[in-house]
């Protein structure tokens, strides 16, 4: 019996040195960006019916917090968004790679959402405490305005189409500018108002610890994904520059993995795993092991990037991109607010009554009285501080 026991034992050691790199996973839940560094505020709010001033001006107010709904029952939503100019008042630890380029993304279960118009869309000029209607507001061009539409639904293609996007122009970052869009819609069920601000991510992915640049990511699924150490982020694997690759097949399991260094050592990665079934060892890179020159500053270099994006060898095989995604700082913010309903099955028979304004457009034209209410704080906030 323990002849047999040591001839199995043996036999599966073999097999575990013989071990090909098939076996990789990562964390794949992207983290949310904290607000206290992000280079923009992002909130989202509902409130009540607008009430008339004296002065004929339109205000609105949040709703109470224990708000319930009915079906058929007029809602009315805002969104206010400030970006934070980068300066000594403000945090800002992402890189102009991590959010330049992001898209607003307006969502809901609750009610159906139509575009935001002009007339919606309010913006606070940067270096001034003055909020005024959209087509007043300077944009890139001081006499044309805002340059760019207000929030639109998605083409069905990029963006669903149920959704409303407005992809942020590049030169609103480090602004100081505020906007704010509202809108109004019919309660057809309990659901949430979502409002996100992300980064999709491409290739090359850049990676950086401040404002060193640490890694690159290029390649694609059903091909390899490549590693680069360092570089210039350009998205090509120089001749100076280190790497590890991940080759995949046609389901993006990883059949093969190299690592080579800055002047070329190097190779495929052999490793075995450990007979308790907790980890694996690497046993030569290119053929080169332990006691050879070149080894340890390789395995340095693979160990370093399986570290940094949490791989290993104990789970599904697959390597997506989002594997990568989800160590980058790629901005991700997101509010919501909750559209609750009464318990009953109540419903306003005659549909909404939304107030008797003249126009659709001043429904939501109020006054700067209102517009300082949610620029003081009931929207979002005026300071970024760590």
């Amino acid at each position: 019996m323990k002849k047999l026991l040591t001839l199995v034992f043996a036999l599966a050691l073999t097999l575990a040195l013989a071990a090909p790199a098939l076996a990789i996973t990562g964390d794949i839940t992207p983290d949310s960006t904290n607000p206290k560094h992000a280079p923009v505020a992002l909130s989202v709010e509902l409130f009540t019916a607008p009430e008339y001033l004296l002065s004929g001006d339109l205000v609105l107010t949040n709703i109470a917090a224990n708000k319930m709904y009915v079906v058929n029952e007029a809602v009315f939503w805002g969104v206010a968004m400030q970006f934070a100019e980068d300066d000594d008042d403000h945090d800002l630890t992402l890189m102009p790679d991590d959010y330049k380029g992001a898209v607003l993304i307006v969502s809901c279960d609750a009610f159906a959402l139509k575009d935001v118009t002009a007339g919606h869309a309010y913006a606070e000029e940067a270096g001034s405490s003055k909020v005024v209607k959209w087509n007043s507001a300077v944009g890139e061009d001081p006499d044309a305005g805002m340059d760019f539409d207000p929030p639109e639904l998605g083409d069905g293609v990029d963006y669903k189409e149920e959704d409303l996007v407005l992809e942020i122009p590049d030169y609103l970052w480090e602004t100081d500018t505020e906007l704010y869009f509202f809108g109004q819609g019919v309660v057809k069920e309990k659901g949430i108002l979502t409002a996100k601000i992300v980064k999709d991510a491409a290739v090359p992915l850049n990676f950086y610890d401040g404002e060193d640049l640490i890694y690159t990511v290029i390649g694609a699924e059903k091909a390899a994904w490549t590693v680069i150490s360092g570089g210039d982020g350009d998205g090509t694997v120089d001749s100076n520059e280190a790497y590890v690759r991940f080759v995949l097949d046609d389901e993006n399991e990883v059949e093969e993995i190299f690592a080579v260094d800055a002047v070329g050592n190097g190779g495929s990665v052999e490793f075995k795993k450990l007979i308790s079934g907790n980890g694996s060892i690497v046993i030569s890179i290119g053929g080169l092991v332990e006691d050879d020159v070149f080894f340890d500053e390789l395995y340095e270099l693979y160990d370093d990037v399986m570290t940094f994006f949490g791989f290993n060898y104990d789970a599904e095989g697959k390597l997506l991109l989002k594997h990568f995604i989800s160590k980058s700082n790629l901005l991700n913010l997101k509010d919501q607010a909750e559209v609750n309903l009464y318990t009953g099955s109540i419903a306003l028979p005659y549909g909404p009554e939304v107030p008797k304004t003249g126009d659709a457009a001043s429904v939501f034209g109020f006054a700067m009285i209102a517009l300082a209410l949610v620029a003081a704080g009931t929207v979002v906030s005026r300071k970024i501080r760590a």
